[in-house]
């Protein structure tokens, strides 16, 4: 079942384990950024105490029979793990397409084998079959991106076995989440009271060769047309023992990490190596070996053995990397998005797999160290854990084959991974709501904008895709938000000085075209993210427009351009005056739009849309102020949250397209019309979509209302249970999930690992309501969640960290501590509770006390303007406390 709960032993095992890492953190010497873990206790104890008040999920029985867990590099190229534990999924070969039946290795599979006086037992390390090895009896899961963790349960034998998949995640550093390999950790503890011996076999097939696509078929499943140049070999060094795999296409390499390794290049079936396996956990065979004729291939394996005493417990790790250079990404008929044989990122770094297996060696404490510290970071906040796990598991999306990275440096993103993806690139009206990606990596996000803008038209229009030069004017202005964003997350204005001219002559194309009398009411028929034209204003994309316009007053003035950030004011300020009276309903209590009826468009008539309030959701990450006034839009939310609500009791739920509702499940639709249904309603108005979700749940959060964004938050984890919804309880359109859906990670809209989910970080901003602008060295909190005892990640330009603030009746203190890079701080701002004034400030830094140029209070927030730029460092604490005053 879906539940939370303890392990018995895996937990406390990990617990252990994690501890004691973070206690060593501290003593490891990163080669490219320093990761300095505090030594304060507290840290420790924030993280056991969110496992055992708030504990993980655990998956088992039907609830994992949708699991879909990718295990690789940032970029796309990744291997899918399924609620079995195979890694039943292979898109490392530059294969990105969902081909249902294709992108599988065969004979790849780990097993054990334990041994006690005369009893032998062998099993393969997955609850499905592998030829001659038996299946585990069960297992369970549990997931915390971007580490998997799946619980071995049979009776037969004696040990408690583990399996931790994951690969380097690590915020600031794309090189290094960027690697390509999987590490996969086995964790065996002897629970009886009598000598167990234990050995751990990792069999990989020689895949060099194999498209993703083809079938390997024939005796022994090792044909296949690409392969028949196949080289395998054996190369033992101290504490590691690697098989390395070569062909014509590319290269892999597995590595076990152990001082005793036994090996084979190559096994004749998978009885003889079950035969040679069982007899004593050692293998016997050749260290090297090669393709036997044309289109066949070899399969190789590692094993380790050791004894474990009763209670003693061993941790072996596996190292999987791969190297296919020459990958062909995008769309033959898009010249503008086909990159022929362009290669992949990746190429820049490795030359093949053997430098990246070794790679991973020389700097596996850091690698390993840095990504346990971002996951005990992340999960130190005391938000609730389904909050925690539907932000963390959007970043998958970023590992999954939704996204290519090629070599001379592009950044692809389809909207999913599908069935032949009949998509142009880069849609800027489904990227535009994404917002973990640049939170996390900066970089990224400048990147993403760069290619935004060097798409550009010669009117200035930015096309909704690249290659398609349709007005969608909710990603024309989503990308001019972007822009805004990225520059409050860079260091300095380099960025936008680069990025401004494009900039402002897309927001002046915007104006002039749709809004040329300055009403700040837009005009004419537009294209959007519903995939239809509407005409006039709406809250939507009025709202949008609203948002763009204050973002560009912001950067024009950066810009020293006083004469167009008076424009840009001027149009705001009548625009938010003409949006609030024309588009407001006294009679329905909530935003409507004003259509032109234009030929060939669609209409929101007098529907409660669930993006009404899109354009305050991106103001308020960006703290560029209200944009209709707050009564109305409390007003407005709390219609969506009642009226867009829907429960699919199993009769006749049958949106338009696609249905991502199993039966008990709860969304909120698009679109949800008073009467009837008109005509020509807007496209998919019926649709349950959790990118549109997660940002109508931040609104309410960034407005107080916690009950119900949370409890949006919560339906959509519901839904993302692990268990499979399949045809007859959902339906898709035609390049929609191949699978259904219902996987805990890679939420789904027209296909998996859809990229609006992304949106889901902005529920964390909203809850730690976090402010930050990185030129103006500037970095702010005004807690929603729990502002009198509130603990959550947060992340700068540079930097990644904990927040935390106490308040009593009397005091408030808030603790900036930075965990990797270093953050630039002058001007700190936070909130003090209603009717409560600030007094007696202070800033310290590492027990020095900072000096204080100034700090106003307005309202409830406080902004304080330090003398002096502190730079907080990894393992520093910055401490600002105050008195309460009435």
């Amino acid at each position: 079942m879906y539940k939370r709960s303890n392990w018995k032993s895996i937990k406390r095992n990990n617990m252990t384990h994690r501890i004691l890492l973070l206690i060593g953190i501290s003593m490891i010497l990163p080669t490219t950024q320093s990761c300095k873990q505090s030594d304060s206790a507290d840290q420790q104890s924030l993280f056991e105490k969110k496992a055992e008040i708030d504990p993980p999920v655990t998956y088992e029985g039907e609830y994992l029979t949708g699991l879909d867990f990718p295990v690789g590099a940032l970029g796309g190229s990744v291997i899918r793990m399924n609620g079995k534990a195979e890694r039943a999924w292979w898109q490392i070969f530059n294969n990105y397409e969902e081909r249902a039946g294709s992108g599988i290795v065969p004979n790849s599979f780990f097993a054990i084998r334990t041994k006690t006086d005369s009893v032998t037992h062998v099993k393969a390390l997955q609850t499905s079959s592998v030829g001659s090895f038996p299946a585990m009896s069960s297992l369970s899961f549990q997931g915390e991106y971007p580490f998997g963790w799946f619980q071995f349960e049979d009776d037969e034998l004696p040990v408690e076995m583990s399996l931790e998949a994951y690969n380097p995640l690590i915020p600031m550093d794309l090189k290094n989440s960027a690697i390509p390999c999987g590490i996969f950790r086995f964790k065996v503890s002897n629970p009886s009271s009598e000598e167990v011996e234990v050995s751990l076999l990792a069999t990989q097939q020689n895949a060099v060769g194999f498209t993703g696509y083809d079938t390997i078929a024939g005796e022994n499943h090792r044909v296949c047309k690409g392969y028949g140049q196949n080289q395998n070999s054996i190369v033992e060094e101290p504490g590691k023992t690697s098989l390395k795999m070569s062909g014509t296409a590319g290269s892999m390499q597995l590595s076990a990490y152990a001082k005793e390794v036994s090996y084979t290049a190559s096994w004749e079936n998978n009885s003889s190596l079950l035969e040679d396996f069982s007899e004593d956990g050692i293998l016997r065979g050749e260290k090297s070996a090669s393709s036997p004729q044309p289109e066949t291939t070899v399969d190789g394996a590692l094993a380790t053995g050791f004894v474990l005493e009763p209670g003693e417990e061993r941790t072996i790790t596996f190292v999987l990397s791969w190297h296919f250079p020459g990958g062909t990404f995008g769309r033959s008929d898009i010249p503008e998005w086909y990159f022929v044989e362009g290669g992949s990122q990746y190429e820049n770094w490795w030359k093949d797999a053997g430098e990246v297996d070794a790679y991973v060696a020389e700097n596996f404490d850091y690698l390993d160290a840095s990504t346990r510290l971002y996951h005990q970071t992340m999960y130190s906040s005391n938000i609730p854990r389904y909050v925690l796990d539907r932000i963390t598991s959007n970043i998958c999306v970023l590992k999954s084959p939704t996204t290519f990275w090629t070599k001379e440096g592009y950044f692809g993103i389809w909207e999913s991974t599908s069935y032949k993806e009949e998509w142009f690139g880069n849609v800027k009206h489904v990227i535009h709501y994404a917002q973990g990606h640049a939170r996390l990596y900066p970089e990224l996000g400048r990147i993403l904008r760069e290619i935004d803008l060097n798409t550009q038209m010669e009117d200035g229009l930015l096309p909704a895709r690249q290659g398609q030069p349709i007005n969608a004017f909710d990603g024309h202005f989503g990308s001019i938000l972007g822009v805004y964003r990225e520059h409050l997350l860079s260091e300095d204005n380099e960025f936008l000085r680069t990025a401004w001219p494009r900039t402002k002559k897309a927001m002046d194309f915007a104006i002039s075209t749709y809004d040329d009398n300055h009403d700040g009411m837009l005009s004419g028929s537009y294209h959007n993210t519903l995939d239809c034209n509407v005409s006039g204003t709406s809250p939507w994309i009025g709202s949008l427009y609203m948002a763009a316009l204050k973002a560009c007053e912001k950067m024009a003035a950066i810009m020293d351009e006083e004469e167009n950030a008076a424009t840009y004011k001027q149009i705001w300020n009548v625009g938010i005056q003409n949006q609030n009276e024309q588009l407001w309903s006294d009679s329905l209590g909530y935003y409507i739009e004003k259509t032109e009826n234009l030929p060939n468009t669609l209409i929101m008539a007098d529907a409660v849309s669930l993006d009404m309030f899109l354009g305050q959701w991106w103001a308020n990450q960006l703290n560029l102020g209200q944009i209709y006034p707050v009564d109305r839009t409390l007003a407005g939310l709390g219609e969506i949250y009642t009226t867009n609500r829907y429960t699919d009791t199993g009769e006749g739920y049958f949106p338009m397209f696609r249905d991502f509702l199993g039966t008990g499940d709860t969304g909120w639709q698009m679109f949800m019309h008073t009467g009837e249904v008109p005509e020509n309603s807007i496209f998919y108005y019926s649709e349950v979509m959790s990118g549109f979700e997660y940002a109508a749940a931040a609104t309410m959060l960034q407005n107080g209302m916690l009950e119900e964004g949370l409890g949006m938050v919560k339906a959509i984890s519901e839904r993302y249970d692990g268990r499979f919804r399949s045809e007859g309880e959902v339906h898709m359109h035609n390049n929609s999930c191949v699978f259904g859906t219902g996987s805990p990670f890679g939420e789904d809209e027209c296909g998996d690992f859809y990229v609006r989910p992304l949106s889901s970080w902005s529920v964390l901003l909203a809850l730690q309501g976090y402010i930050y602008d990185g030129p103006a060295q500037t970095i702010g909190f005004k807690p929603v969640w729990q502002p009198e005892d509130h603990a959550s990640f947060f992340s700068t330009s540079a930097a990644w960290g904990l927040f935390t603030q106490t308040q009593t009746n009397s005091t408030q203190s808030s603790e900036i501590e930075v965990k990797f890079g270093n953050a630039q701080i002058k001007t700190i701002v936070l909130a003090a509770p209603d009717q409560k004034t600030g007094s007696n400030i202070s800033v310290v830094l590492d027990g020095a006390k900072q000096s204080i140029d100034s700090s106003k209070q307005t309202e409830n927030t406080i902004a304080i303007h330090l003398k002096s730029a502190c730079k907080v460092n990894p393992g520093s604490n910055l401490i600002v406390s105050f008195d309460l005053d009435e």
